[in-house]
C-alpha cells in the first residue's frame, strides 16, 4: 500500500474544520453566557429573560420578512408600471427618483422641462401606489 506523503502545512480540509470548530466554539460560548445568565437569577426571572430574548428574535424575523415583502411587492409593482409607460417618461422617473439626479440635470439630459420631470415623478408614483395596492389585494 502506497502512503501519501507528510504534509507539513495545515491543508485546505483542515483550515475548514477548524473555522467550522471556530464558529461552533462561538455559538456554544454564546449559550453558555445565557446559560450562566440564566442560573444567576430565580426562576420566574428566568423564564422571563428566555422569553424576552425569544420576543425579540421573533420581533426581529417580522421586521426583516415585513422589509423583503414591501421590497418584493414594490419591485413587482415596478416592474408592471414600466411595461406600461412611455420608456421616457419611465427613465425620467428612474433617474430624478431612483438614481437622485437634480431635476435640472434630467432635464437636460432627456431634453424636458423640468416642470416635465416633477410630472413625471408624481405621475409614476402614483402608478406605483397604485399597482402595490393591487398586488397586495391580489395577494391577501
Amino acid at each position: 500500500m502506497i502512503r501519501p506523503p507528510a504534509v507539513d502545512h495545515i491543508g485546505h480540509g483542515a483550515l475548514h474544520q477548524r473555522a467550522h470548530l471556530c464558529g461552533r466554539n462561538h455559538a456554544l460560548g454564546a449559550a453558555a453566557l445565557l446559560v450562566r445568565r440564566v442560573l444567576r437569577c430565580n426562576i420566574g426571572s428566568a423564564v422571563s429573560l428566555i422569553q424576552n430574548l425569544a420576543d425579540e428574535n421573533n420581533a426581529q424575523q417580522t421586521a426583516m420578512w415585513e422589509a423583503e415583502w414591501e421590497h418584493h411587492i414594490l419591485e413587482s409593482a415596478m416592474g408592471r408600471v414600466k411595461d406600461r409607460l412611455d420608456p421616457l417618461k419611465f427613465q425620467v422617473f428612474d433617474f430624478y427618483v431612483n438614481r437622485g439626479w437634480p431635476p435640472e440635470k434630467v432635464a437636460r439630459t432627456f431634453k424636458v422641462s423640468v416642470n416635465q420631470v416633477y410630472l413625471a415623478k408624481n405621475r409614476v408614483t402614483e402608478m406605483l401606489r397604485a399597482e402595490a395596492r393591487r398586488l397586495e389585494q391580489e395577494v391577501t
